[in-house]
């Protein structure tokens, strides 16, 4: 999965290709009413006001997603600075570059 990937950053329609075939937990760092808003389908809640690397699974490459994709990059930096062999992954824009191309969101 590392081919694809520059400097622990993704493109949200290359991401979006990846799901198809490969496993990848999706972190959404977002508060609980942003999450509650839309999200991406599959992603786990875990805002960063209380984040802790030690509770996000090592075993798949990991995507970690905010709005603009500034507290995801701070939660990418944590996690790698606790898992420094792991794969983890900024979603570059966040939820705005997504939406932005028309990829799909859960919402209510």
């Amino acid at each position: 999965m590392d081919s694809g990937f520059m400097m622990n950053e993704i493109e949200p329609k290359e991401l979006f290709e990846k799901l198809k075939n490969e496993s990848i937990l999706l972190v959404d760092v977002r508060s609980e009413e942003e999450f509650a808003s839309h999200h991406i389908e599959g992603s786990l809640f875990h805002p960063i006001t209380s984040f802790n690397p030690k509770e996000i699974s090592t075993d798949v490459p990991v995507v970690f997603i905010c709005r603009s994709g500034a507290r995801s990059k701070k939660a990418t930096d944590l996690y790698l600075a606790q898992h420094p062999k792991a794969s983890a992954y900024n979603l570059t824009g966040g939820l705005l570059a997504w939406g932005a191309l028309k990829l799909p969101l859960v919402t209510p």
